[in-house]
């Protein structure tokens, strides 16, 4: 399994999403319970801004090469552990002559 190595901007930004299954009822009452045994779906928003366009295009081409499907592992930084991942959307900026951005969202995923 690949590995990303490349280094984010900062300000990551990490979302979770737990999935719970809920039952509601007609006197105001819920009752609410997890689904799965990962219930908490993780996403990372990533960005490489004001960056060489031979950078950009190498993350480009690396996402391109798991066609939004083959997962990849990613340590985010400041956390121990290297997670599975994936990259289902990617944006990429062309900023100024040789200068390019990018934007993209990791998700988590479990095998």
């Amino acid at each position: 399994m690949a590995l990303f190595t490349y280094m984010p901007d900062r300000n990551i930004k990490r979302t979770n999403t737990p999935t719970v299954l809920m039952s509601q009822f007609g006197d105001g009452y819920s009752q609410r319970t997890t689904t799965l045994l990962n219930n908490v779906n993780s996403s990372w928003n990533l960005s490489f801004k004001n960056r060489l366009d031979s950078e950009i295009n190498n993350i480009v081409s690396f996402f391109e090469s798991t066609n939004g499907v083959d997962s990849f592992t990613w340590q985010p930084p400041g956390e121990d552990s290297v997670l599975t991942v994936i990259v289902k959307k990617w944006d990429k900026v062309y900023v100024n002559e040789g200068i390019s951005s990018l934007t993209a969202t990791l998700e988590r995923v479990y095998e």
